[in-house]
């Protein structure tokens, strides 16, 4: 395997990479701080999506920790102030907002129910008066997430994702509510496409991912031997070599059958629980994983953009691993394309970006220091943001291939290399790569790659693509960013290489997992006629910036990250002084000049905020910053 190993930098010195990185390519546009609004609340989501109104001037937010839309107002960009709260559940009780789009001073709320698998709703606020006032509500599917005004304002569209109960005894289907607002907001026209015309097993032959599903067994007993065994009331459909999720203590983690035996009812695993759960005596149910589950409840909408003509709505299907296409004009969903995945033995690519030639490696192991090297895996995009833009006439779309997996109480499909079985063909050096300095820590899943179904991996998938991916108006790949994203910062913050954000010295922390997570990405024309693609990094943080005048070759043109690494009481600091800065970036807005309070700068506004992440036996404050920045574009350097 190609190699680029350097040894870990002392952490120490986190603050003068700090430093240095300002110092950033002449000719470049500058992205500098200029204003910041903060929660002072750790990790509880008080600042996911935002969005920005040019008819009132007002920044609207989702703050899911006070289930509240929040109002900012730029007349005073460097002081934001908060000019109105909506709280959701007045309007809509028991519910929980999920996301907001505005335009020409109307706001839409996506609002899910009380119970998540519950149809939801979007409400619809009028926000240009002296306090926003209640306009409509619109019944759509479940557990509505991102949703988008189209261009001319006559259409929201929503993405219902579906997601199943914890237990994965409900399900429902997920789906895409378009709503025709022409006629009004009181009075909103809803039509809601699913996925009932798409057939799973053709699906899954073109390579979207259609995996859930569960069959609970009833524990009644187990040893912690080595193999560990369960005894449960029936074995059902289990059989040698599947896969089953056992929960005890809130802790949810996948075991391979060994053997059953069919007497005692006896399941044998192929592993000792090897102090992975806490177990007790209240041990499961063992859920036995089926993947038997329709293409209409299987596939999660997660995310919308609408093309600038405003004839088609691109959604993508994170875990699935795909895309919805949706013509807007009957409406249907015209198509699901599979995403495929990234070879990651490739050693170049072709392309470069600021002088660093481009290679599909990655950094596998939170045990080696720097490490971004080739390795025998394929990477799925389980893409989270999209956006759709033009560029001379031509569409493009660009996704920031963040890696969510499905991690349910009855389901969690993520194990690391370690744990799986290596086919001997296609790994003969599997001890040697299943080693912790190798890609052992790397997490994979066992719902694919068993391509002969003999029980063993013949192909290794991992999370998430590292990159951000511009495709065709087909979701053919134009560019991908390759492992730029991990080289880049390495090369800026090597102290603080694939640091998470709950807190700071974790260096190498999520090599194992998806590394600096790109998550947001939104792509907006400059005051000087420049496109630009704004790429958020949810880990490490940040917002890196690309020119986009060729969207088969980007340039590079910053890395900004207002997060100080040197504090050490991150939860201190956000709930005290804020001096630790902005953490987990979800979601940027970018605002023209001539669209913004004060008509002299273009903005990019970044919402900071960190979903819960579950780590057993951490403690409950682990936790992260909430905050919404702005930055400006400054002058030449």
């Amino acid at each position: 395997m190609f190699s680029s190993r350097r040894p870990p930098l002392p952490l120490l010195t986190a603050v003068l990479f700090l430093l240095i990185s300002a110092v950033l390519p002449a000719s470049a546009q500058e992205l500098s701080l200029l204003g910041r609004f903060e929660t002072n609340v750790f990790d509880e989501g008080a600042a996911e999506i935002a969005a920005y109104d040019a008819t009132s001037g007002l920044v609207v937010f989702v703050n899911a920790d006070a289930n509240q839309v929040v109002g900012l107002d730029l007349a005073s960009p460097g002081n934001p102030a908060e000019a109105f709260t909506i709280n959701v559940e007045s309007q809509v009780s028991g519910g929980s907002a999920n996301s907001v789009d505005v335009f020409d001073g109307t706001v839409a709320v996506a609002v899910e129910s009380a119970t998540s698998t519950d149809p939801g709703s979007v409400v619809f606020y009028d926000i240009t008066g002296a306090s926003p006032s209640f306009l409509g509500e619109a019944a759509v599917g479940s557990l509505p997430d991102g949703l988008a005004f189209s261009p001319d304002g006559s259409t929201v569209v929503v993405a219902n994702e579906g997601e199943p109960s914890e237990d994965y005894s409900v399900d429902p289907d997920g789906s895409v509510s378009v709503i025709d607002v022409s006629g009004g907001f009181s009075s909103p026209s809803v039509t809601t496409v699913g996925f009932s015309g798409f057939d799973a097993a053709t699906l899954i032959g073109n390579g979207v991912r259609i995996f859930g599903g569960v069959e609970p067994l009833a524990v009644t007993g187990f040893t912690d031997t080595d193999p560990a065994t369960i005894t449960v009331s029936d074995l059902g459909s289990a059989a040698d070599g599947q896969w089953l999720t056992l929960t005890s203590d809130e802790d949810p983690i996948a075991y391979q059958i060994a053997s059953l035996d069919a007497a005692t009812n006896t399941i044998t695993l192929t592993t000792d629980f090897d102090g992975d759960t806490e177990l007790n005596e209240n041990l499961g149910p063992a859920n036995l994983y089926t993947g038997d589950a329709t293409a209409a409840q299987d596939l999660e909408p997660e995310f919308v953009k609408i093309s600038p003509d405003g004839s088609t709505a691109y959604v993508t299907l994170q875990e699935n691993n795909a895309l919805a296409v949706v013509d807007l004009s009957v409406p249907e969903i015209s198509d699901v394309v599979a995403l495929g995945s990234k070879d990651h033995t490739v050693t170049s690519t072709g392309g470069t970006l600021d002088g660093i030639a481009l290679s599909n490696a990655l950094d596998a192991s939170n045990e080696d220091g720097i490490d971004i090297r080739t390795a025998p895996v394929r990477g799925l995009y389980h893409p989270d943001a999209i956006a759709a833009f033009e560029i001379d006439g031509t569409p493009y779309l660009i996704t920031a291939n963040e890696g969510d997996a499905r991690e349910y109480d009855a389901l969690v499909e993520e194990v690391d290399v370690e744990d799986l079985p290596l086919d001997p063909t296609a790994y003969p050096d599997a001890s040697v790569l299943q080693g912790e300095d190798e890609i052992g820590p790397l997490t994979s899943t066992y719902t694919i790659g068993d391509t002969d179904q003999d029980g063993d991996i013949d192909q290794l998938y991992s999370f998430g693509a590292r990159s951000f991916t511009i495709w065709d108006a087909s979701a053919n790949v134009v560019f991908d960013s390759g492992d730029f994203l991990e080289q880049k910062t390495a090369d800026i913050f090597p102290g603080n290489f694939n640091s998470n954000n709950d807190e700071n010295f974790s260096f190498d922390d999520r090599s194992d997992n998806k590394g600096p997570e790109p998550e947001a990405v939104t792509v907006a024309t400059a005051s000087d006629g420049t496109p630009y693609a704004f790429v958020g990094l949810e880990r490490i943080g940040g917002v890196m910036v690309f020119d986009l005048t060729d969207p088969t070759a980007p340039a590079f043109v910053q890395y900004v990250n207002a997060r100080d690494f040197g504090v050490l009481d991150v939860e201190g600091s956000v709930r005290g002084d804020g001096a630790v800065g902005d953490l987990g970036p979800e979601s940027i807005v970018f605002i023209p000049a001539a669209d913004n309070p004060n008509s002299q700068d273009d903005l990019v506004l970044v919402s900071n905020e960190r979903n819960r992440l579950h780590l057993p036996l951490r403690p409950a404050a682990d936790r992260y910053a909430a905050a919404a920045a702005c930055v400006r574009p400054g002058g030449q350097h």
